[in-house]
């Protein structure tokens, strides 16, 4: 098990939709993983983050995001957007993202960030946007988000 301090960071585009479910479903496994409530995990030298490349800041996650999350009992109601900084970047250990464009636009203003960008997904392949869909095109994103973050969360742990 990795024993320093890991800052997750899960990038989409907007940070409303799919990075806050990756950063809440993130937050969930590593506290099934450390066998703590979701709000000891930065106690555990964990910290979960989201961001967006196109994102202002101060919105709140999309309806369907918290109704998909709410599903599998995650509680995003308080999440609110923020934009991707290079702050952020710096302080990220790892730096998920859900489409090659989120990867492109970060290298470009922050090349120096390379050695920590990847995609959520370990295949390489993007996790569409379901902005603007209905509840089911959510709910498919929400699983494949999750079925990427516990392959991430399993491989930090291993």
């Amino acid at each position: 098990m990795t024993t320093a301090a890991e800052t997750l960071l899960f990038v989409c585009t907007g940070n409303t939709c799919r990075s806050p479910l990756a950063e809440a479903i993130a937050r969930q496994a590593i506290a099934e993983r450390l066998g703590v409530a979701e709000s000891d995990v930065a106690e555990k030298g964990w910290r979960v983050a989201s961001a967006g490349v196109g994102a202002g800041p101060g919105s709140p996650a999309s309806e369907n995001s918290v109704l998909a999350g709410r599903e599998i009992g995650l509680d995003l109601s308080t999440h609110r957007s923020q934009p991707v900084t290079a702050s952020l970047l710096d302080s990220a250990t790892h730096v998920y993202c859900l489409s090659d464009s989120h990867a492109d636009a970060i290298l470009y203003y922050h090349p120096d960030s390379a050695n920590k960008v990847e995609m959520l997904d370990p295949t390489g392949a993007g996790i569409p946007d379901p902005f603007g869909g209905d509840l089911a095109t959510y709910q498919a994103a929400r699983d494949r988000i999750a079925e990427a973050v516990r392959a991430r969360i399993d491989a930090l742990f291993a």
